[in-house]
């Protein structure tokens, strides 16, 4: 019976959850994986829908998080152009939408009420697994790019890039452009600010920190991502404004002097990133081979600087064929425009050199995937969830709280997660780890930076989880 009990409890764990969801849905980004992690994912949803059914039944604290009332305005808008798009990618639209669904009320509600010090060790717990495996990822990335190894492979039908491939360091990554290294370069940040703030930082994590640095940030910079080149500086830039903002008002210094000089520091945090970056790739493209240097009759060629410079095409232009992309998916949304096409319905069509998995712009994929309506909801959560957020690190930027360190840093995520999905998806529609990320880290803000009011759109969800209450209470007392 106590086996049961055990079982039962580990089922319904929302952090059990989270770990194995982490585990299993980094690995997708990785070619040779990606099937059948993907596959394994299924098995995620079933253990979701188990937890969302147990929380609803017991804590019902998805109806307590922040902004739910828009977000299922959000679901229930996407669940309509599934069906109404039902000839179209039907399969692969309802499974963005199940995924979805698990993020948005599993995993994004947090369940630790309140418990700042719970979500923080969790928080460090999940972040360090991402740590780890970016860092093994990178080094391994860094040693083809070392050994100028690159090659062409087909696992799932799609031809895959590994390795240095066409001046880009893919490595084992599907695609340069989901940023993995820059995101495991943030995460660290998130991570000395949470353990340096409870003086929980050892010299084990600092040392484990620098190294994951060092090889994220040089994986980083080969993997020749503009993207992520400007996301990660925008991190800084937000960090640090905040930070030091945080410093100067706890020193009674005037609000305009202290934003005037924040702006100013993190103006300079964005441009060292980016000087950095820049400084950091010749250096790299000077890195001998030692196969070439082992084989060569003239060892000084081995030694000349390797060629880093991408290539893009003047068809493609300085936005890589972004525009054209952008245009197409505003004739798409006008077509339908109400409830949209669902997001996995343009997945054959071809408006660059390649197939458009996603439309490289979470406006426009939100308008081409759920219509109007859908796009209302959520853009009304963004707008609530951030400004909302904003404002409450303003009123307690003095306060002693030590977990306000830690909800800057993850505010600063949040935003560059947002910033990256003006030329990307990175927050909605696609099972990867971005996804994830930007829905785990925004439900422990919501714990790290609690709001004691509730908003005039709180009040319908809590009042239908009270209502439930009560009425499981006057069971209980009967």
């Amino acid at each position: 019976m106590k086996m049961l009990q055990k079982v039962g409890n580990a089922l319904t764990n929302v952090f059990f959850f989270k770990i194995a969801y982490i585990v299993l849905l980094v690995p997708t980004i990785l070619a040779p994986l990606e099937g059948i992690c993907y596959r394994l994912l299924y098995i995620m949803l079933a253990w979701g829908a188990v937890i969302g059914l147990y929380d609803f039944f017991k804590n019902r604290r998805f109806l307590r998080a922040g902004g739910m009332l828009w977000l299922l305005g959000f679901l229930a808008a996407f669940a309509a152009a599934v069906v109404l798009n039902f000839r179209n990618s039907f399969n692969l639209n309802v499974a963005s939408l199940a995924h979805t669904v698990v993020f948005l009320l599993v995993v994004y509600p947090d369940h630790a009420y309140g418990d700042k010090q719970r979500v923080k060790k969790e928080l460090t717990i999940l972040l360090q697994i991402f740590i780890a495996v970016t860092a093994v990822l990178s080094t391994i990335s860094m040693g083809m790019f070392v050994v100028k190894y690159g090659t062409s492979v087909n696992y799932t039908g799609d031809i895959n890039l590994i390795g240095w491939v066409d001046k880009r360091l893919f490595g084992l990554y599907k695609n340069p452009c989901y940023m993995t290294s820059g995101v495991g370069l943030v995460m660290t940040v998130v991570c000395i600010f949470t353990l340096k703030a409870d003086q929980k930082l050892h010299k084990g994590h600092i040392a484990f920190f620098a190294y994951a640095s060092v090889m994220n940030f040089c994986s980083m910079c080969l993997e020749n991502s503009r993207g992520a080149f400007l996301s990660v500086a925008f991190f800084a830039a937000v960090v640090t404004f905040l930070s030091v903002l945080r410093v100067m008002m706890k020193k009674d210094r005037k609000k305009a002097v202290s934003a005037v000089v924040s702006l100013l520091v993190a103006a300079v945090a964005a441009g060292a990133v980016l000087g950095s970056i820049q400084g950091v790739r010749p250096l790299l493209a000077r890195i001998p081979n030692p196969i070439e240097q082992s084989t060569t009759e003239t060892p000084q060629d081995s030694q000349q600087a390797a060629d880093i410079d991408r290539y893009i095409s003047e068809e493609l232009g300085a936005l890589t064929g972004r525009p054209k992309i952008w245009s197409y998916g505003l004739q798409e949304f006008l077509k339908k425009p109400v409830f949209g096409h669902g997001p996995q319905s343009h997945g054959d069509q071809k408006v660059v050199d390649i197939g458009i998995k996603h439309f490289h712009n979470m406006p426009i994929q939100c308008l081409v995937s759920v219509g109007a309506v859908g796009s209302l909801f959520i853009f009304a959560f963004f707008f609530r969830f951030f400004f909302g957020k904003l404002i409450l690190l303003f009123k307690k930027i003095k306060d002693d709280d030590n977990s306000l360190p830690t909800a800057i840093a993850v505010f600063s995520v949040l935003l560059m997660f947002l910033f990256n999905s003006m030329s990307e998806v990175t927050v909605l529609f696609l099972v990867r780890f971005s996804v994830f990320l930007f829905w785990l880290l925004a439900g422990y803000l919501q714990t790290l930076l609690p709001d004691e009011k509730r908003t005039k759109d709180e009040i319908p969800c809590n009042a239908i989880a009270d209502f439930l209450d009560s009425k499981r209470n006057k069971k209980k007392a009967s």
